[in-house]
């Protein structure tokens, strides 16, 4: 049909096109609207979760994307059975959870949830690093706190670091310190550390 000729075309361009330009000419709402009509379709989830992924790259088009919807289906899309969606949304995840202006809204929409859920699935070494950064980069933004403790954010540090996936031993004890110190009160803070040994 014509709107999967769109789609295909969208997801082409966004490899190697100028995404700041196409993020201003509508892509992204193009891309949501894309999966509003056709939910059920694994081609068309995983085209748009890949050019969500390719726009997010370049971090002046993130705001607009959330603000249209982006991150929304990101976190929807992580759990989609098909590895290779997973993957793409994995990627525009944590460019998103890089843009300081955003990670609020991320926080609110279940992003640590969904970041969390990735590292465990896809179970990689360098993806449970980056995961890891992205838990610490929101835990940076005013007013994530509640939201990254009930999202899961210490538990999955916790796991990560258990794991020896995601950093050395000592890294992985200052990643959730940091993480502590900004989310915890001092007693709650004590009984994670003394679990990790």
């Amino acid at each position: 049909s014509m709107l999967m000729d769109a789609c295909i075309a969208v997801t082409q361009l966004s490899v190697k096109s100028n995404t700041s330009r196409m993020v201003a000419d509508n892509a992204t709402e193009c891309l949501v609207a894309f999966l509003e009509k056709f939910p059920n379709r694994e081609s068309v989830r995983e085209r748009v979760a890949c050019a969500l992924r390719n726009l997010s790259c370049h971090s002046g088009n993130l705001v607009r994307m959330v603000k249209a919807g982006a991150s929304k289906w990101l976190i929807k899309l992580s759990s989609d059975p098909a590895l290779q969606t997973q993957q793409h949304c994995m990627v525009g995840l944590c460019n998103m959870a890089d843009m300081e202006d955003v990670r609020p809204l991320l926080v609110s929409q279940g992003a640590v949830t969904a970041i969390m859920n990735l590292s465990k699935i896809l179970r990689n070494e360098e993806v449970a690093r980056q995961c890891a950064v992205s838990l610490s980069n929101l835990a940076i933004a005013e007013g994530t706190h509640d939201g990254l403790v009930k999202g899961g954010a210490v538990s999955a540090l916790m796991w990560l670091s258990k794991e020896g996936m995601a950093f050395d031993e000592d890294e992985a004890r200052r990643r959730i310190e940091a993480l502590l110190d900004t989310v915890t009160t001092g007693r709650i803070r004590h009984v994670v550390l003394g679990a990790l040994g």
